[in-house]
């Protein structure tokens, strides 16, 4: 499966750098392999997660 993990901010963001993150196999005890999904979200998810919670503090205290 192929997962989307992008927040609604990242929209028209002109930083927005694809980053992929590529299925594995796992092997299993009952099951001969699992797949693990394929991710795409930005190389700079942290970084902008951790403004926008930075913002809201700075909005709660009124600042």
């Amino acid at each position: 499966m192929i997962r989307l993990e992008v927040q609604p901010y990242c929209q028209d963001c002109l930083n927005f750098e694809p980053s992929v993150t590529r299925p594995m196999r796992i092997p299993g005890v009952d099951d001969p392999t699992a797949l693990t999904d394929t991710i795409i979200r930005c190389e700079w998810a942290k970084r902008c997660a951790n403004i926008q919670k930075y913002l809201e503090r700075k909005m709660k205290n009124g600042q």
